[in-house]
């Protein structure tokens, strides 16, 4: 019995000996680092703005942080791969998850004023990695986009779009948490998606808050603008707000349900698909039409007294 009992306790040492790895010979080795795509939107990428504001990617001298076993290493990326001055090691043949995060030092975030440069925050986890195959991190954003496009006879007037949510938070391995007092208007960066000029922000995700108390938007810091459809921040996603801008007294117009008679000096609005006509019978009005395609008929027309744009 005490020679069974021997024989069995040494293969389950064996056993354990073989996971175990020589320290300092297998390191970890990062194959990708890359970022979730979003299904309707253009993908995400980090860190530094494309010129052109359409999406960014990651600069020589980006720094993320990985954990592997409860230690954790600087990577930086020199252009075209990951690199550690003390990378990590495997110890054993198990697989094993992997974790990594950006920003890669832990601590405050200000999301204030994004207007000279977007605030991300990522987190990446690979099961079952291991010892014996690069790792791929797909990093996933932690913050939600805010995409704010605007139309309207003054939009080229807007200098200057601002949206309400938390102005700091504090990461912790890309774990994201938040004061309640830190709130206030936060400044977008302007930008250009798709060919057409938007205001971009990220934002913590979670809801909005009550926005008849508490506007969303808000205008060259006086004109604040409600947006009834938006009322949760996911994590990851683009949120895309269209506002229309126009000056106090426009009259707002959709040309797709009927024709439009106007005989004075007013300001008009109008949108909308169809073939509807706008017969201007009298007055000098100021007419913006969005998107327009235009059809011009009559020969004398007064029309030409007042302003189309």
């Amino acid at each position: 019995m005490a020679a069974i009992l021997f024989t069995a306790c040494t293969q389950d040492e064996l056993a354990e000996q073989g996971n175990t790895l020589p320290d300092g010979e297998y390191p970890l080795q990062i194959g990708s680092v890359s970022i979730t795509a979003e299904a309707s939107e253009e993908p995400w990428t980090r860190v530094t703005e494309k010129p052109d504001g359409s999406g960014s990617v990651w600069q020589p001298d980006d720094a993320i942080t990985v954990s592997l076993d409860g230690e954790t290493a600087t990577y930086t990326y020199d252009g075209s791969a990951w690199t550690s001055d003390t990378p990590l090691y495997w110890k054993s043949t198990q697989p094993a998850k992997v974790t990594a995060w950006y920003p890669a030092t832990d601590g405050a975030l200000f999301l204030g004023g994004q207007d000279n440069g977007l605030v991300y925050v990522l987190r990446a986890t690979a099961d079952n990695a291991s010892h014996n195959t690069p790792v791929n991190l797909q990093f996933e954003h932690q913050l939600a986009k805010v995409r704010v496009k605007l139309k309207g006879e003054r939009a080229s007037q807007v200098t200057n779009v601002e949206v309400y949510g938390f102005t700091s938070c504090t990461n912790t391995q890309g774990t994201l948490a938040t004061d309640a007092d830190s709130q206030g208007w936060i400044t977008t960066k302007s930008c250009i998606y798709n060919g057409e000029s938007c205001w971009e922000v990220n934002l913590v995700p979670g809801e909005i808050g009550d926005q008849t108390t508490q506007p969303f938007v808000r205008l060259n810091e006086t004109t604040v603008v409600p947006v009834s459809t938006l009322t949760t921040l996911e994590a990851g996603n683009v949120h895309t707000i269209t506002i229309t801008a126009n000056s106090e007294g426009t009259q707002t117009i959709d040309l797709s349900n009927e024709d439009c008679i106007i005989n004075d000096d007013g300001t008009y609005y109008f949108s909308g698909t169809g073939n509807h006509a706008i017969r201007v019978t009298g007055g000098k009005p100021n007419i913006y039409l969005e998107d327009a395609q235009i059809s011009v008929s009559g020969g004398k027309s007064s029309a030409r007294n007042g302003t189309i744009s």
